[in-house]
């Protein structure tokens, strides 16, 4: 059975499922800000943080605007990610645990940046300026997001080296 769809309904999904995302992502932030041990990798993790709280308000001012419910959905993209995340805090530890965290954050990332173009894209064929900036506001802070952890390995800027052996930290470095 076919079910057919007003360009409205796939906007309000996308904003439901963009809410939701990002409260399992204030969730695991939560989570990973306590468990991540390496100090420079907390700070972007709390920084991460902070920008999803204030995602999730643009995204209810969003949907206030196109008079739905921001809540209504749960984004199973998303939870499996938390999911995977939750196993791992639980059964690893130290360096090796950042690593992974590291990536657990790009996979969040990601998935959010692929959501917020889909529905910036539709906010732009309704028309609805509001909606589409505030959204893009949030694709922008996830693209900076993406920059900053892709940064963590690189020698550029920012850098932690890791020895390939155990996974301990061989040096953190900023260059200016």
């Amino acid at each position: 059975m076919l079910i057919t769809k007003t360009l409205h309904d796939v906007l309000a999904d996308d904003l439901q499922d963009l809410y939701s995302a990002e409260q399992h992502e204030i969730q695991a932030l939560e989570k990973m800000v306590v468990a991540v041990s390496n100090s420079f990798v907390k700070k972007i993790f709390g920084k991460q943080l902070e920008q999803a709280k204030s995602h999730v308000t643009r995204i209810a001012e969003a949907a206030k605007s196109v008079r739905i419910q921001p809540e209504g959905k749960q984004c199973s993209g998303m939870m499996g990610i938390v999911l995977d995340m939750d196993r791992l805090i639980r059964s690893e530890a130290g360096c090796i645990r950042d690593i992974q965290l590291i990536c657990t954050a790009q996979k969040m990332t990601n998935y959010e940046l692929v959501a917020y173009s889909s529905a910036c894209a539709v906010a732009e064929l309704l028309k609805m300026e509001k909606v589409g900036k505030l959204l893009q506001a949030n694709l922008a802070e996830k693209k900076e997001a993406k920059a900053e952890l892709a940064s963590l390995g690189d020698s550029g800027s920012t850098s932690i080296q890791f020895s390939p052996a155990n996974g301990d930290v061989l040096k953190t470095r900023k260059v200016v």
